[in-house]
């Protein structure tokens, strides 16, 4: 259940960064919003499952930034027409993308990636005892 919890947050903030800036071309129905929208959201879930316990935060929201660049980009560059406004588009949805993913990491971590157990590492007992012993070099100290 939280997964699927998980699954709308992300979904529904995909579908209006998406919605905002798709808006542009008049062509994209609602229909394709909502398939490329889910189809960002399911590859960029995936990635934050397998990559963000492994690597960190800010190593994936790089890598949302990336998956939502080409996601969009190629996706829609189907039902629009390849254009340079697309490109353009495209890095700002990933942008915005990844400034929510920022914010959604830190919800992942604490609500639905498992919690890692620390390992204690036992250290040795501190018993400290003196050492008495003679002086290494004898003929030195009487010498002097």
């Amino acid at each position: 259940m939280v997964h699927m919890k998980a699954l709308g947050i992300k979904w529904v903030y995909t579908a209006i960064i998406l919605a905002s800036f798709l808006a542009v071309f008049g062509s994209v129905t609602l229909r394709q919003l909502i398939i490329v929208s889910l189809l960002l959201t399911g590859a960029a879930y995936l990635a934050d499952i397998l990559i963000l316990p492994a690597i960190g935060m800010l190593a994936a929201a790089i890598v949302d930034f990336g998956i939502s660049f080409l996601v969009v980009w190629l996706f829609s560059g189907m039902y629009v027409g390849q254009t340079t406004a697309l490109v353009v588009i495209s890095l700002m949805v990933a942008y915005f993308f990844a400034i929510c993913e920022a914010l959604f990491h830190v919800y992942m971590k604490e609500r639905v990636l498992p919690r890692r157990e620390a390992t204690i590492i036992p250290f040795p007992a501190m018993r400290y005892q003196m050492e008495a012993s003679e002086e290494i070099y004898p003929e030195k100290d009487k010498k002097e």
